[in-house]
């Protein structure tokens, strides 16, 4: 993209997303194309980090909060994911606009779509500490729900909700002591177990820092973590036997 057209297509950023918070915009077919058009954008790097992005982050939020159809939320979803991949102002804006809020309760969603997405986002935007005061036990639980109806509809777990919550517990140590942390080692056992070698990575991943943290945790924390991990040791001995070397390492 040259210099010229970087300046045009910056200087799209502000008119689109003030069209998207603008109440009186209601047709819906020319919300998506707005949206998309912020999407489209965003894929550039350049254009994610500069200051008109925030009023960005402010609109997609509410184009999510405004009961949209499947693929506008998905469409909203990507675009935000973009939008925080390399920008910590924009993780703080999509935060300060609700955003945290919006998108566990769109990680529950029946679409699954829609729900991985949320997922992948919730990984971007807990990747570090410049919004750690809204990462909570909560999203832990709304993460762990989504595992479990995985498991129930399909047999497996999208390898996207492990990585999520592994972010969320290993960039903030005050999570591994939870009672949500602790439910969800059964569901990481689970995936360990029926899952591909990409989803047992991601669950080994997710398991180990719950198992660094349990020197530091309160007794009664460790032992039930402790006990609910130990249904995968048969596994673990034969992943470090003969499993791929990362494996080896990580059981």
């Amino acid at each position: 993209m040259t210099i010229r057209e970087t300046k045009v297509t910056k200087s799209a950023i502000l008119p689109l997303s003030q069209y998207l918070l603008d109440p009186q915009t209601q047709l819906r077919q020319a919300r998506l194309l707005a949206t998309l058009a912020l999407g489209d954008l965003f894929q550039n790097e350049g254009l994610a980090r500069t200051a008109d992005a925030v009023a960005a982050c402010r609109a997609l939020v509410n184009v999510l909060e405004d009961q949209p159809t499947e693929e506008m939320k998905v469409v909203a979803i990507c675009a935000l994911q973009n939008l925080v991949m390399h920008s910590r102002s924009n993780k703080r804006a999509v935060a300060e606009a609700g955003g945290v809020r919006v998108i566990l309760d769109l990680i529950g969603s029946s679409d699954p779509e829609t729900s991985v997405q949320a997922a992948m986002f919730i990984k971007l935007l807990f990747s570090n500490h410049t919004i750690q005061e809204y990462a909570s036990s909560e999203t832990v639980r709304a993460i762990t729900a989504a595992i479990e109806k995985d498991l129930w509809a399909t047999g497996t777990v999208n390898e996207e909700y492990l990585k999520a919550l592994n972010s969320l517990f290993s960039n903030f140590s005050r999570l591994r002591a939870t009672e949500p942390a602790t439910l969800s080692i059964p569901h990481l056992v689970t995936s360990l177990k029926t899952g591909s070698e990409a989803t047992q990575e991601a669950a080994l991943d997710a398991l180990f820092p719950l198992r660094q943290a349990w020197s530091a945790c309160p007794t009664e924390i460790s032992r039930a973590q402790s006990i609910a991990t130990a249904d995968a040791i048969p596994l673990l001995q034969f992943l470090i036997q003969s499993g791929p070397l990362r494996f080896q390492e990580k059981a």
